[in-house]
């Protein structure tokens, strides 16, 4: 099998890469990892980080404003330090982690060199260059038209740019060669599976874990929690937040209102995988009703604690599994919907939570890892 060339504009800070790529090198895949930084401090977070069959190189290339400003000048600029180094080799497969800023390299260096590459969309693409930077939406689409493979992080991000940024006479060329794969989720969680055997409908725990947010929408999980009391339901939500501490912002907003409210209890950022998990395990049902999401690895952790799960309709794992199997998409805006919905999880809680547990596994690095080798040697 051809040597993988990962473009990880993204890669420091964020486990999700530094998994993928640790289970692809175990399974002997042999990988350079390109990653551009825009700090050396940012080269630090992983810099003691060694695999057998991975190199890593992270390159100081980004270093003002204007390489992030002028788009096409900084992968001018990416792709001629990849060039140039002693671990380029033309014969490589490309695995691009985004659509536009690792995947314009990408198309560069396949027209250039006639190097086959693998493009993933993600967050960003969708949610930023896509809705921002019009000019950009033609070049998305050659990326997409011209890669070897497309790879999806939701059904519904799928769903999004096949119908609403590609043109109708190409929908069909680049579905055919898409694949919707899911981020996986620490192993922590797939070796403490845990299968629910009741539920007590009088007294009811939601639980929302994640970033504070705007786009996470806490304020519509705490209106809807206001309404369901109101209907004399005794519903309590933990909130278990990254970055609750800011003093200014959203996130001071949404712990001044956390701490008004005397069935709403805030939790700072939990780093411990244990003390998460009796939150998880705590809770009955998962709440993140995101704007925009384009995977949640917190929901998937939330499925192997055996929680069904509250979801925004077109957004993160909404697609994955059908409405009413491992919970309920809702409309993010509406409150009045996410209580409907959470009734109806009280109504078939077992059913819900048994799928979850069982449904977990498929979020396994090892499951995840073997189809991107797979994909890579097709």
């Amino acid at each position: 099998m051809r040597d993988i060339l990962h473009i990880i504009n993204g890669y420091c800070g964020n486990k999700v890469y530094r998994n993928l790529v640790t289970i692809l090198d175990s399974l002997g895949i042999r990988q350079w990892v390109y990653i551009p930084i825009r700090s050396l401090k940012d080269q630090s977070l992983f810099r003691n980080f060694e695999l057998k069959n991975t190199v890593y190189c992270y390159s100081h290339i980004i270093k003002s404003l204007s390489d992030r400003l002028f788009f096409f000048r900084k992968i001018r600029k990416i792709n001629r330090d990849i060039e140039r180094n002693e671990n380029f080799s033309p014969g490589m497969l490309i695995h691009a982690h985004t659509l536009f800023s690792d995947g314009g390299v990408a198309l560069s260096l396949h027209r250039k060199h006639k190097m086959e590459y693998l493009v993933a969309v993600r967050n960003t693409d969708v949610n930023f260059f896509y809705k921002y930077f019009f000019f950009l939406r033609g070049y998305g689409e050659m990326i997409l038209l011209e890669a070897k493979q497309v790879i999806f992080l939701s059904p519904g991000y799928q769903e999004t740019v096949l119908k609403k940024y590609v043109k109708a006479g190409n929908r069909e060329k680049i579905e055919r060669k898409s694949r919707v794969i899911p981020n996986g989720i620490d192993p922590f969680w797939q070796d403490h599976i845990f299968q629910r055997n009741h539920v007590n409908p009088q007294n009811i725990r939601l639980l929302y874990v994640g970033e504070i947010r705007r786009n996470k929408n806490l304020h519509t999980t705490i209106k809807a929690v206001g309404i369901m009391r109101e209907h004399g339901w005794n519903v309590r939500l933990w909130v278990v937040g990254y970055g609750l501490n800011d003093e200014q912002g959203y996130a001071a907003v949404i712990r001044k209102l956390c701490d008004s409210l005397p069935y709403v209890d805030a939790i700072d950022q939990v780093h411990d995988h244990g003390a998460l998990m009796q939150y998880y395990r705590g809770s009955d049902i998962f709440i993140m009703p995101s704007f925009t999401e384009t995977f949640g690895l917190v929901y998937a952790e939330a499925m192997s604690q055996g929680l069904p799960l509250i979801y925004s309709k077109g957004q993160g794992i909404d697609g994955y599994f059908g409405d009413g199997e491992a919970g309920y998409a809702i409309d993010p805006r509406d409150p009045e919907d996410i209580a409907v919905k959470v009734q109806e999880i009280l109504q078939h809680y077992l059913k819900l939570s048994n799928f979850c547990s069982s449904q977990a596994g498929q979020f396994s690095w090892e499951r995840i890892g073997a189809i991107y080798k797979s994909l890579y040697e097709t």
